[in-house]
């Protein structure tokens, strides 16, 4: 048995996290000199101060490299993996965990963040902090990033710090007078930090291995610490950070019946504003799960859906392409990060993606991304000729307890949601809106707009 009680012939990983600089503690390089295999980066494999056995560079195809040493792991050799920042937060750790079989051995070695050590260096709590990360290659949550009071980014290639910046701004320019930092390659001799108003740090390009903080208050409310940064790294800055008054920046609103206006549309396709959010709130929107928008148009509903749970999945499903290329430019202007779109017909997809169907395919594990989960919440904006089997589609595929809504402004529609399932029907109102319009010169009328049912469904919870 050794040190951590694991028999030493078994094959097992260690996973270490390198945090912001390489660990040179004496268990970490024991590890390393007594490693059949050691995986990492180039930087960090040019870093090692001891002599490996044999290395392997972890390059684009993660997912491959981590098959890979699991595979030695089991042919009983012992490996280490050195990972760059931490290894289980956008990492190659939470890589190697999700592909892992439950016997295999994987013990994790924890190391000082990158995050933590910025606040440490600034010297402030961030117990309220939120923590994201745009080196994934996925969509920036840039709404999410400038909706949070007190909000900490790792950068990427496609997104270095400035660029983040950038795109905060772009989605809310009352911003630019809001306190931020940016790090640049933290605990190396490389090393840059800069503070000031975020405006000014979108324009202080930096590279991918980077970190965007962005704090509550405007810039000449900042904490002396911070304020002392940018006057060590920029001495002509001419910033007074003793204010002891805190003043915070106009918040992001709310994406709740946002102005049509807001929207790129085809035709003037769009769910109006306020029906918008009478819809969105007879969905009772869970905290996470999954949202499908069928017949998504400018995909107004779910987009600010994704943005009011920034933890839900959100599908929106549309026949037209060029409809879905608005759909896209639309979700790029929100900044949400958890919206999906898929192209083709509703009832198709549903039907491609069913448990049977899933069961007869060639998949393993994960289903690949052109099937559609299993919903929670269901929205359908339309329907056609085709609107009873699509509802009953929809429901086989809902979770139990779940709601599926469904509007209707033709007479066609609100006869077909009228007969189908009156049983699971929890709810239909009409929506009968007017909006305040000149007429005449001076005076004012309010001009109706066309009444829109809005009918509830839940499926059944089974014991």
């Amino acid at each position: 048995m050794d040190g951590n009680g694991m028999d030493a012939e078994a094959g097992r990983i260690d996973v270490v996290s390198c945090g912001i600089g390489f660990p040179e503690d004496a268990e970490t390089l024991g590890l390393i000199g007594r490693a059949d295999v050691v995986y990492g980066s180039r930087a960090l494999l040019a870093a090692c101060p001891v002599e490996a056995r044999l290395t392997r560079i972890i390059g684009a195809k993660a997912r491959e490299d981590a098959a890979d040493a699991l595979t030695l792991c089991r042919a009983g050799r012992h490996i280490v993996v050195l990972a760059s920042g931490d290894a289980l937060y956008h990492g190659f750790g939470g890589t190697l965990s999700g592909i892992a079989h439950p016997d295999d051995t994987i013990v994790y070695h924890p190391g000082i963040t990158a995050f933590q050590a910025l606040f440490h260096r600034l010297g402030l709590p961030w117990q309220d902090a939120r923590l994201f990360s745009a080196h994934s290659g996925e969509a920036l949550p840039a709404r999410a990033i400038a909706e949070a009071p007190l909000s900490v980014a790792y950068a990427g290639s496609r997104y270095p710090a400035h660029a983040i910046a950038q795109a905060v701004l772009k989605l809310h320019p009352a911003s630019a007078g809001r306190a931020a930092v940016i790090a640049e390659r933290l605990g190396s001799a490389e090393e840059r930090l800069f503070s000031g108003p975020l405006a000014d740090l979108a324009r202080t390009e930096c590279g991918p291995t980077s970190i965007l903080l962005l704090l509550p208050n405007l810039w000449h409310c900042v904490p002396h610490t911070v304020a002392r940064i940018a006057h060590d790294a920029r001495p002509d800055s001419g910033i007074h950070g003793d204010s002891p008054i805190s003043r915070s920046i106009p918040a992001p609103i709310l994406t709740l019946g946002l102005p049509e206006e807001d929207y790129e549309r085809e035709n003037n396709l769009i769910t109006a504003s306020d029906v918008r959010a009478v819809i969105l709130s007879r969905l009772r929107l869970p905290a996470w799960g999954m949202l499908w928008d069928i017949g998504a148009g400018s995909g107004s509903v779910g987009l600010e859906a994704a943005g009011l749970r920034p933890n839900l999945n959100v599908v929106g499903i549309e026949r037209k392409p060029e409809r879905g290329a608005i759909i896209e430019r639309n979700r790029a202007r929100l900044g949400v990060s958890n919206y999906t779109l898929h192209i083709g017909d509703a009832l198709e997809l549903i039907h491609a993606s069913s448990a049977d169907n899933l069961l007869s395919s060639p998949y393993s594990g994960t289903p690949p991304p052109s099937l559609l989960p299993p919903p929670d919440r269901v929205f359908i904006g339309g329907g056609g000729r085709g609107l009873p089997e699509l509802l009953e589609a929809c429901m086989e595929r809902l979770a139990p307890g779940g709601i599926m809504a469904a509007s209707a402004v033709t007479l066609e529609s609100f006869h077909a949601l009228s007969a189908w399932s009156p049983e699971r029907r929890t709810g239909l109102c009409s929506l009968n809106i007017a909006h305040e319009q000149p007429i005449a010169g001076t005076s004012h009328h309010l001009k109706q707009q066309n009444t829109i049912y809005l009918f509830t469904f839940q499926k059944e919870i089974t014991s």
